[in-house]
C-alpha cells in the first residue's frame, strides 16, 4: 500500500505540455495572432486574467469540439512529463492539473499522462460548436488558489506537503497556498515568488528538485 505523500499540482499551458491550448485553437479560427498576444500579457501580469480569458474564448466562437479533441490529442508534451508524472506517483505523491483552459483539452491530456485529477474551465458549446463563452472555477486571477485550497481540504492534505509547478501571473496564488512552488520557464512576475526557478524545458529537472529539497 503506497502512503500518500502529498499532491504535486501542475499549470497545464507551457508546463506539461509545450504549447498554450488557446492558441492553437485560435489558429484554428483564423485568429491566431490576436489571442498570442493576449496570451502574453496575461501570463506577464499584464492584463486581468479574468478579462482576458474571455476575449480570448469570444476569438473561439464557432470552433467544434472535434477540433478542440484533436489539438488536445496531437499537442506537444514538454519533454520529461510522462517519467516524471510516473515517478512522483512511485514516490507517493497524488497528482493534479489546475488550469485555466478547457476541460475538452485538458481532460484527454490529464489521461494520456495519468493524472489523478483535473481541474478546468467548460466551454459553452451549441450544436457542437463553441458560443465564445466560458464557464467554471479557474475564470479569475486567484481562483487557482482558492481551488487548490479546497482540494487540499477536500483530499485531507496539508499545504505543507503541496507542491506546485507554474508558469504565469495566474499560477501566484498557488504559489501563496503551497507549501513548494517551482516556476518552470515562468514569467519574471512568478520568478520572483518562487521557492525555485528552473529555465530549461525538461519537467525531469522538477523532479529532480523534489527529490532533493522536499522528500
Amino acid at each position: 500500500m503506497i502512503v500518500i505523500k502529498g499532491l504535486v499540482v501542475f499549470d497545464l499551458d507551457s508546463t506539461l505540455i509545450d504549447a498554450e491550448i488557446v492558441d492553437e485553437l485560435g489558429k484554428i479560427c483564423g485568429k491566431g495572432s490576436e489571442i498570442e498576444d493576449i496570451t502574453k500579457r496575461a501570463m506577464e501580469g499584464d492584463f486581468n486574467y479574468e478579462e482576458s480569458l474571455r476575449e480570448r474564448v469570444k476569438h473561439l466562437e464557432g470552433i467544434r469540439q472535434e477540433e478542440i479533441k484533436e489539438v488536445a490529442e496531437n499537442v506537444p508534451l514538454t519533454k520529461g512529463a510522462r517519467q516524471t508524472i510516473k515517478e512522483l506517483h512511485k514516490m507517493g505523491f497524488k497528482t493534479a492539473i489546475i488550469t485555466g483552459s478547457f476541460k475538452t483539452a485538458a481532460e484527454p491530456i490529464a489521461k494520456k499522462l495519468d493524472i489523478d485529477i483535473t481541474i478546468a474551465n467548460e466551454l459553452e458549446f451549441k450544436d457542437g460548436r463553441a458560443t465564445g463563452k466560458v464557464t467554471g472555477p479557474v475564470t479569475k486571477s486567484n481562483s487557482k488558489g482558492e481551488v487548490l485550497k479546497k482540494l487540499l481540504s477536500d483530499l485531507k492534505i496539508t499545504n505543507n506537503n503541496s507542491i506546485v509547478v507554474g508558469d504565469g501571473a495566474n499560477d501566484l496564488s498557488m504559489f501563496k497556498v503551497a507549501g513548494y512552488s517551482i516556476a518552470f520557464n515562468a514569467s519574471p512576475i512568478l520568478t520572483k515568488k518562487a521557492d525555485v526557478a528552473l529555465n530549461e524545458k525538461d519537467l525531469r529537472n522538477v523532479l529532480l528538485k523534489i527529490r532533493d529539497n522536499v522528500c
